[in-house]
């Protein structure tokens, strides 16, 4: 399967994500075990087996890849407890209310002032929205593009459009 990111971060150089073609970084990072986030991990075996390099991921992950996948890979993964502080997740309305209150605290402060939304996925945030319409009575625009036009909306989402879409 194609890979869904190219894996570099260029803020922080050196290091891959969730690609592992590129076979000259420093280190590497799995976030999830999906087919699209593993692109090239096999073949990073002949890297990592000469080099002090390391693939870091959560301990599930690493339950994963190392007894079904890439179980050669086992002595370069290095398992990472995620989220440990975190004895518990919020709840979606709690969430909301953070998020509602943000939106209004932002929009209060100054009369030219717009909220750009910028979801990490396409699906998922179908909820967000209609809380904010509901909670605020506001309607939001989904643009593939940013906007400052106040005529427009106060809260804009806005898409990432992806190449050849």
């Amino acid at each position: 399967m194609k890979a869904s990111f190219n894996g570099d971060i260029p803020e922080i150089p050196g290091i891959a994500v969730d690609n592992f073609v590129d076979t000259g970084k420093r280190a590497y990072f799995l976030s999830h075990c999906h087919a699209d986030h593993v692109t090239g991990l096999d073949a990073l075996y002949y890297r990592v087996n000469t080099k002090s390099v390391f693939i870091y991921m959560s301990e599930p992950s690493a339950a994963i890849v190392e007894t079904y996948i890439f179980e050669r890979l086992k002595k370069f993964i290095k398992p990472l407890k995620l989220g440990v502080s975190y004895e518990t997740f919020p709840k979606r309305s709690e969430t909301m209310d953070s998020v509602v209150r943000e939106i209004e605290n932002w929009l209060a402060s100054g009369d030219m002032n717009r909220v750009a939304l910028v979801p990490s996925a396409r699906y998922g945030y179908e909820y967000v929205f209609n809380e904010i319409y509901r909670r605020m009575d506001m309607k939001i625009g989904l643009t593939y593009q940013v906007t400052s036009d106040p005529q427009l909306w106060e809260v804009n989402t806005f898409f990432f459009k992806r190449c050849g879409q």
